[in-house]
Order: C-alpha cells, then sequence, then structure tokens
C-alpha cells in the first residue's frame, strides 16, 4: 500500500484501511444500482480521511483512525477545529464512478486539514478544490510532520 499522508493510529487501522481500499476497488467496479454504489464509495473514500474531529455520525466515532497532520495555526491556537476534506469528496466519488480503474488513485489524494469553524465556511464558498482553495482564501496551513523552522513549515500545500 503506498504511503498514507496520515500517521494510522495502530496496526488495526492500518489493515483497516487497506481492507476498505480493496473494498473501494471492488465496489467501483460492481454493476450495483448507481445510487448504492454512490453511497458505499461515499462511506469508503470518508472513512480514508476520518481524523480526530470526524463526525459521530461515521465508523470512527469510537476510535478515530488518524492523527491529521494539517491544520491551521487558529485551529492549533483553539485546541480543535473542524475537519476540511482539501480534495472534495464529491468530485472524488464521481471520478472513483466514472473511472472504477483508478480509485485507489484517488483514495491517495484525499486529505484533510483541521480548520476553525469561520475558515471551514470560507472555504466550503471558496470554489476551486484541493490546496488551490486554502491560497484562495488565504487561509495558512501548519504541517506537523515537519518542525518549525523547517523550510516548509507553515506553507500550502504541504510538501
Amino acid at each position: 500500500m503506498p504511503a498514507l499522508p496520515y500517521r494510522p493510529r495502530c496496526t488495526d487501522c492500518l489493515e483497516g484501511i487497506a481492507f476498505s481500499r480493496g473494498l473501494l476497488a471492488d465496489v467501483a467496479a460492481r454493476p450495483l444500482p448507481e445510487w448504492w454504489r454512490r453511497s458505499l464509495v461515499s462511506t469508503l473514500l470518508w472513512v480514508q480521511t476520518e481524523g480526530p474531529t470526524a463526525s459521530t455520525r461515521g465508523p470512527g466515532r469510537i476510535h478515530k483512525l488518524y492523527e491529521v497532520p494539517f491544520r491551521t495555526p487558529e485551529a492549533q491556537a483553539e485546541g480543535g477545529g473542524e475537519q476540511d476534506h482539501v480534495v472534495r469528496l464529491a468530485p472524488a466519488i464521481d471520478r472513483v464512478l466514472a473511472d472504477p480503474v483508478h480509485c485507489l488513485a484517488v483514495a491517495e489524494e484525499l486529505v484533510a486539514c483541521i480548520v476553525t469553524t469561520e475558515q471551514h465556511k470560507k472555504l466550503n464558498s471558496t470554489p476551486g478544490n484541493g490546496w488551490d482553495r486554502y491560497s484562495d482564501a488565504r487561509i495558512a496551513v501548519l504541517d506537523a510532520r515537519r518542525l518549525p523552522g523547517e523550510p516548509e513549515y507553515g506553507k500550502v500545500p504541504p510538501q
């Protein structure tokens, strides 16, 4: 399995992620009703980015899968925040359904970032996708995989 942009919390999480990616490839290619495939693909992609602030509606309400390394300085100062999908899920779901052969490449692109409630509202109203949306909204991001003072610390997009 390719490197994850997150640090899985445990070996079980890593195995669960690999299993869910296998399911994603299987579901995306099956001749199921469109609404059912869309719902299953949506859930499987959501699991790929589930972090410590994930919704209580999802399967991670008991055990979070990842330590999300991307957060804004404001969310870090607040000690919490909301999870934003840097690559929006709706277009990612559409891409998986349109081209199931490349569904795992789409899953690899999905990352989340912890932001404040205000930043989340701003990002939701900013057109575009990916880290460009953060640049357009003028929202800086810290990459916890880097240390303060390292060249890429705090730059969007994190490298």
